[in-house]
């Protein structure tokens, strides 16, 4: 019984922010740990057992999906964010990237995705920069962004 009430005592005392549930939000960054907070960028992976990793940018799903090369059954499907409409996912391998400098994406490596030619050329336009396939960004991110872990 004098346990008990130690323990009523300690929680009554307790910071109230030590007793609340953590908040709710969109979650991590599983390559980077950042707080994914721009719905025009990142995407996720689906791997086994339909299990979804989520990133912040591009280029950290990139960079993930480069670190498991050597398991190329793990990935199931590669879905980005489409900048002009946030929230909706993309097929990956079907869109389309801008890569640049003055439209910079949360790692800082300016690649935004986009679900056709056309508007990635036109986001081209007000933002100059290269457009790219997911095979050319998988390559960009290898060779300018990536370090093995």
């Amino acid at each position: 019984m004098h346990v008990i009430a130690v323990v009523l005592v300690a929680l009554a005392f307790a910071p109230a922010q030590a007793l609340a549930a953590p908040p709710a939000g969109p979650g991590l960054c599983d390559y980077c740990r950042m707080e994914i907070d721009d719905a025009r960028f990142g995407g996720e992976i689906e791997g086994p057992q339909r299990k979804k990793v989520r990133f912040d940018s591009s280029e950290c799903m990139a960079a993930y999906q480069l670190a498991r090369r050597s398991s190329p059954g793990w990935v199931r499907a590669v879905k980005s964010a489409d900048y002009d409409h946030p929230g909706v996912l993309l097929d990956a391998t079907k869109a389309f990237y801008l890569v640049s400098d003055k439209r910079p994406s949360p790692m800082g490596v300016g690649i935004s995705a986009y679900r056709t030619a056309a508007s990635a050329q036109a986001a081209r336009r007000r933002c100059p920069g290269r457009v790219l396939t997911w095979a050319q960004v998988l390559d960009r991110v290898r060779t300018t962004w990536y370090h093995e872990r």
